[in-house]
């Protein structure tokens, strides 16, 4: 065999054992040891040439387009060296752009010198959805989707909104089950309930009433109220909410106006008004005071109003009691007689101060004397 033969063949194993992820070259002495001149020669006195071109010859570069197909775009493509008769890449030879991960796993196809490996970003978030249950009503009332930290494993309640109308029951850090937050809720608490005291200006209570206001309320105003039966509210405006959730309204009986007429022997003296509660049907006798210079005569606690509100009080004058004798002018003769009273230091009294009985007129003139508590007085027809 001829030294070209044999460098063939020698080449030809050690391509061989290259392709096959060698590095030693079982080559037989007959192939190695003789040459044409018949001397010994060692593996040195190859040609390095030809070892070169024989390693390049059992690899290939290929390109590893790495693709993010949500983006729709190529992010990054890098060359690669392979044996030259590879027909796939395992996805473990290949390292992802930075902040972005392998999508497959296993063997990638070559495909005219590239591999496609599709890449997409590296998650930093994950989505859970939160069922917000209420287990009054025993049944959910809303699920949403959270946004979270990939690695989160609960969901503080700070970070959560109860549906409209509902809050929360529990607060803190609520755990994630595959990928679902149980977040309890029960209606929401918008109303208090409070008591209305309803009180005159003594504070003797006339009425309580029970009232629901928002929950947050510190005043309630006299405009939604109403007053009891036969009262007004006395003191309008904001008043304050207690401690106690209590309200004291000062309230002022109805009143109505009653005339009382004062009368002596059946003739109205004198007048006043008087104001009394609204529903009163009566008024006490206490609150009467006659009429300067007399004194009542009317006997009684109470008087009766009656339905044009007037009552009628019997009075007399205050004094002495002086007889008077009425005389006809001609004759002497005593047609009636009568009394009047006088001021108790009185000594005497004008004629013209005289009533006269009904058919006569008076006679007499100037003043008369009432020092015996008797005057004569004479009349004509």
């Amino acid at each position: 065999m001829g030294l070209k033969e044999r460098r063939k063949k020698i080449m030809t194993l050690m391509l061989a054992a290259c392709v096959a992820g060698t590095s030693v070259v079982p080559v037989a002495a007959s192939d190695v040891s003789v040459f044409s001149d018949g001397t010994d020669a060692s593996p040195e006195a190859f040609d390095s040439a030809d070892v070169d071109s024989a390693n390049v010859a059992a690899q290939k570069t290929i390109y590893i387009n790495f693709y993010d197909e949500e983006a729709n775009a190529q992010v990054k493509e890098e060359p690669m060296q392979v044996p030259a008769d590879a027909t796939s890449v395992n996805a473990s030879s290949l390292t992802a752009p930075e902040g972005y991960e392998l999508v497959l796993s296993g063997d990638l196809a070559i495909n005219d010198g590239y591999v496609y490996a599709a890449v997409r970003k590296v998650a930093t978030t994950k989505t859970v959805k939160i069922n917000y249950y209420s287990e009054e009503e025993e049944k959910q009332i809303a699920e949403v989707e959270l946004t979270v930290d990939k690695d989160a494993t609960s969901v503080n309640t700070s970070k959560l909104t109860a549906p409209e109308g509902y809050e929360l029951v529990l607060s803190g850090d609520l755990a994630i089950n595959d990928g679902y937050v149980y977040a309890a809720v029960r209606k929401a608490v918008t109303t208090k309930g409070i008591t209305v005291v309803y009180q005159d200006r003594k504070g003797n209570v006339i009425k309580t009433a029970p009232m629901t206001v928002d929950k947050d309320a510190t005043y309630i105003n006299t405009g939604k109220l109403t007053a009891p039966d036969g009262y007004t509210i006395g003191i309008v405006g904001d008043i304050k909410i207690s401690q106690n959730n209590k309200v004291y309204i000062t309230v002022d009986q109805n009143k109505k106006s009653v005339t009382v007429i004062f009368k002596e022997s059946g003739k109205v003296v004198s007048s006043k008004k008087l104001s009394v509660v609204a529903t009163a049907k009566y008024v006490n006798m206490s609150r009467i005071t006659a009429p300067d210079r007399y004194q009542i005569v009317t006997t009684g606690s109470k008087l009766k109003i009656s339905k044009n509100n007037t009552v009628t009080v019997e009075v007399k004058k205050l004094g002495k009691t002086i007889k008077v004798i009425y005389r006809l002018a001609k004759t002497n003769k005593i047609v009636a007689t009568g009394e009047i009273v006088v001021d108790k230091k009185a000594t005497s009294i004008k004629a013209s101060e005289v009533p006269v009985p009904a058919g006569y007129k008076m006679v007499t003139t100037g003043s008369c004397s009432v020092k015996t508590k008797k005057i004569e007085i004479y009349v004509k027809k």
